[in-house]
């Protein structure tokens, strides 16, 4: 069900997901109503990513400005839960991340942040926020999803939704981390 920007899920959740028996919806993030989520969207980003690739708020605001752009918060009451975006893969897309011959700009949605509050985490939000961002994406008439995912939750989520790897980038920006990668087709 759809409520201006504002979805709210219709499928049964687990007592033990909600936040203090409130109503869990997803919310369009856009240039208009930044204000109220951008403290803790960045604070999440802060808690979640190595310094060296953690989004600046001006990244944000990039991204949630293109009208290509599919961008949603997960929220409880006004609680944040988490956050999901993502827009049209590109062929510089392809060549930063070295996927020539692998993956087509044909149809396919590039995943780019998907963050969980840390202080909610392991309640199946990430799950929610991943199958809002592909039923929206499908309802757009995308196909598949590519997106580049670190060897911790959201590897195994998305690999759980049948995603397969493509290739790992070993060091990803310097991070002493590897980042993996993967399709999925919608």
């Amino acid at each position: 069900m759809q409520s201006g920007t504002e979805t709210y899920l219709t499928y049964c959740i687990p007592t033990r997901y909600m936040t203090s028996g409130q109503t869990i919806r997803f919310e369009d993030l856009t240039q208009d109503n930044w204000d109220e989520f951008d403290d803790t969207v960045m604070g999440s980003e802060e808690d979640s990513f190595p310094e060296n690739i953690m989004w600046e708020e001006e990244d944000f605001m990039e991204y949630i400005s293109r009208p290509d752009c599919i961008a949603k918060a997960l929220v409880s009451g006004e609680y944040y839960l988490g956050n999901v975006i993502g827009y049209p893969l590109t062929e510089e897309d392809i060549a930063d991340q070295r996927l020539e011959g692998m993956v087509t700009t044909d149809k396919t949605i590039h995943l780019i942040n998907i963050v969980v509050e840390h202080s909610t985490r392991m309640r199946g939000y990430g799950r929610m926020l991943l199958e809002e961002f592909i039923r929206c994406a499908k309802q757009q008439g995308y196909r598949r999803l590519v997106g580049n995912f670190r060897p911790n939750g959201s590897l195994h989520l998305i690999k759980s939704m049948g995603a397969k790897e493509l290739r790992m980038h070993k060091d990803w920006e310097g991070t002493d981390e590897d980042y993996i990668s993967c399709e999925l087709e919608l």
